[in-house]
């Protein structure tokens, strides 16, 4: 059993969308099937952030070091072996409002 949930805020080794590299970034966890994890990229760009992005505001308890954005069109899947560690974990408050800009999102697709 993996020691990740669903709301984890992670520091994850994240591919560039072209397989060219990868860079370190925060991910916030949305759901896990033993250990591979469907992850959300966060950004500490909110000026940049879409209309459908979540911003969430730093604190101790999801352990973000600025205000980020939650990027609801960056969803990835990846494995445990990728996690580099938990930086936090989001609210309760905070993950409905991320879950609901997931969905909402997901419903734009059909039409």
């Amino acid at each position: 059993m993996s020691s990740y949930g669903a709301g984890d805020i992670i520091l994850v080794e994240i591919p560039y969308t072209d397989l060219s590299g990868t860079k370190k970034r925060p991910a916030c966890i949305l759901s896990f099937k033993r250990k591979d994890f469907l992850v959300a990229f966060i950004t500490s760009r909110t000026a940049q952030a879409e209309k459908e992005d979540v911003i969430l505001q730093a604190h101790s308890i999801n352990g973000l070091a600025v205000d980020s954005a939650v990027l609801i069109g960056k969803l990835f899947t990846i494995h445990e072996s990728l996690i580099i560690h938990k930086l936090g974990k989001c609210t309760n408050e905070e993950m409905r409002r991320i879950l609901k800009a997931v969905i909402a999102w997901l419903e734009k697709g059909l039409g």
